[in-house]
Order: structure tokens, then sequence, then C-alpha cells
């Protein structure tokens, strides 16, 4: 699993480039889908797949307008499942290393990123930026000092967990667990952290803080972008002589497959199981993409802004006839 780490040693040098170079580090923008598939991106030959089988054609003209003006990282390997790929991106190390190599942290484990571990935001912010987290974490939550604002993000909006409703924000029942998951918060006076468990398996936050109702109804995409903007034009504003680390963790392509019902019109001619909501879920993505970066050049920091996509492991089915 070698070739991440090249991929984030593109990312980690913005934040530990030598002093004696002039002007401040350009502005990071590392976006990072879930489960999105190799081909399904047509910058990957998305064309010659749909040209066998009509069905499994995308839409990804963000994306591919992005490959087209940057540089595509042909041979890079993600982890298995979602937490050690996470947990390998933001410490720039093997997650063997601190024992995350095998599978997900599940709720209400006490699992998380050790605190000897440094990651990506804390070594960022050191060097002087400004950095948000916007989407999923899944590092780790069970005590105050394992959640983002603990790990050197000045900003957080989004969920702890591995998957979860895109439209209630409510993750779903896990293995000999009980559905909710507790979410750590430090309280307002001095003491012991405060517990909160969401009966109903809310798992969605601001700066760690629990939001009971914010957004229910509305797509987690849509959330995503219009938050991320938020924080681009924030820190356009307030920070504008600061660099910003924007680490925008998408929960599109992940299950659960469930989408708009207007861009799920777009694939009514799909019949395999789940394709139709994954393949509504891609563009989805790609509107992500497209919103975000359209942001940055509403505030003029496109031209100083290092723009890095990649993906969390691989599309998790294969297409197969409806009902099986």
């Amino acid at each position: 699993m070698g070739r991440p780490l090249r991929l984030l040693l593109a990312v980690a040098a913005v934040g530990l480039l030598p002093t004696r170079i002039a002007g401040p580090p350009p502005h990071v923008l590392l976006m990072l889908a879930d489960d999105l598939g190799h081909s399904d991106v047509g910058f990957n030959g998305n064309a010659a797949v749909a040209a066998r089988d009509p069905q499994l054609k995308t839409e990804t003209p963000t994306l591919d307008a992005l490959a087209r003006s940057g540089t595509t990282l042909r041979w890079h390997y993600s982890c298995h499942v979602c937490t050690p790929t996470r947990a390998t991106l933001m410490t720039g190390r093997y997650a063997s290393r601190f024992g995350a190599q095998h599978r997900v942290f599940l709720p209400g484990s006490p699992r998380a990123v050790p605190l000897n571990e440094t990651i990506l935001a804390e070594r960022l912010k050191a060097r002087g930026f400004r950095t948000a987290l916007v989407g999923k974490w899944h590092l780790g939550f069970y005590a105050p000092q394992f959640v983002p604002t603990a790990r050197g993000f000045d900003f957080q909006y989004g969920y702890y967990t591995g998957d979860e409703s895109y439209i209630n924000h409510t993750c779903g029942p896990c293995p000999n667990q009980a559905r909710g998951c507790v979410v750590p918060h430090k309280p307002s006076a001095p003491g012991p952290a405060l517990g909160f468990r969401d009966p109903c398996g809310r798992d969605w936050t601001r700066n760690d803080r629990p939001l009971q109702f914010d957004d229910t109804g509305e797509w987690s995409p849509y959330v995503f972008s219009r938050v991320s903007r938020e924080v681009i034009a924030n820190h356009s504003r307030d920070h504008a002589t600061q660099p910003l680390f924007i680490f925008l963790a998408m929960q599109t392509t992940h299950a659960p497959y469930e989408a708009p019902e207007d861009v799920l019109a777009k694939y009514s001619h799909v019949s395999y199981k789940n394709r139709r909501p994954y393949a509504a879920l891609i563009e989805l993505c790609d509107q992500t993409v497209r919103n975000v970066t359209a942001a940055l050049d509403d505030h003029g920091m496109r031209d100083n802004t290092l723009i890095i996509f990649l993906s969390v492991r691989f599309a998790p089915f294969l297409p197969e006839p409806a009902g099986r």
C-alpha cells in the first residue's frame, strides 16, 4: 500500500515548506470521495466501459475537467476500508503502525488514532494554516481528545461514523450494538466530558457539538457544498492573509444507496441493483466538486489553491440484475 504516502507527501509538503521560501504557501483543498469506482469517472475510461454496457455510464464533467488541467496519478493504492485509508492519509504513516489497519472504528468502540500520532491538520495549523473538516471523520470519537477540533481542525461540520442516511443524518444499527451513538463533548464547566446518546442514531455535529435537528431533510452533498462554500467565504473575509486547508471528506458515494428523485430520474434506464442510486451519487459527488471549486473562483482563491481529489478504496459492488 505504499503509493498513498507519495500522494500525501504532495499535500503535507505544503505545510512543511522551508522557511527560506518567500511568500505564504497556497491554500489546500483536499477532497476525498468514499467508495468511488476507478472507472466510474470519465477521466479513468468510463466511456469505454459504457460502450460495452450503457447502464454503467456516469456523468463527471467537473472531475474530468480538473483531470485535464492537472495531474492524474495512475498508480496509487488505498486500504480496503475507510478507517485505515483515512488514518494513513491523515498521519502519513501505515495504519499498521498504530493498530488501525484491520477494520473500521465502530460507533461506541473505544478506538481512535492515538494522540502520539500527529495528523495533517495539526502539522498545517502549526505552519499558519486555518483548518476545516467538512464531512466524514471516522478516526475515533469516544473521548473529547479524539474529535476533530482536538486534532488540529479549527472548524468541523459533519459526522463521526462510517455511514448514515444522506437525508436524515442518522446512522443505522451496528452489529451487536444499540442503535445510536455516544457523541462526547466538552462540558461548559470544568469536569469530566459528557456523553450524549441519541436514541434515534443522530450523528451530526458542528465543531464537535451535536446538531439535533439541523439539516434534516437536506441531502448531505448539498449540505457539505453549502458549508464548504461558507468556510471559503468566511476565510476570504476574516483570514485573507492566512492559507486555508479544507478537508472535504464527502459522503458520496458510500452506502446507503439513495439520492434525490430529480437526480435518480436521469438514470431511470438503469436496472442493476443499487447501480441507479450509485450513479446518481456519482453525479452529486461531481456537483459538490463543481460548487466548492466555484467558491474558490468567486473569492479569487482558485489560482492560489492546490486542489487534490482522491477516493477511499473502490466501488463495493459489481453490476447485478435487479432483484438479485
